[in-house]
């Protein structure tokens, strides 16, 4: 998905939910409605992350990220 300037890719326990007008993202998780980050763009347009500590952020390119939980990415090991 993009938000703003940004190519965000979520994993699939997450939820991301915009808000253009103020320029801000919740990222929710799917079942439980808990809060794992929240997004906002700064003054300079420089993208401010509010992270939670369940959850991962990659950085996998310029102005490319990957969100996912922990939870998910056992589940991604355990496949395998």
């Amino acid at each position: 998905m993009n938000f703003l300037d940004y190519k965000l890719e979520m994993g699939e326990t997450l939820n991301p939910i915009t808000d253009g007008d103020n320029k801000k993202m919740v990222i929710l998780d799917r079942d439980e409605d808990t809060i794992h980050a929240v997004l906002e763009l700064g003054e300079e347009n420089n993208l401010i992350i509010h992270p939670q500590w369940r959850i991962t952020i990659e950085v996998a390119g310029d102005k490319h990220l990957r969100f996912s939980t922990q939870l998910a990415q056992f589940k991604r090991y355990k496949e395998r």
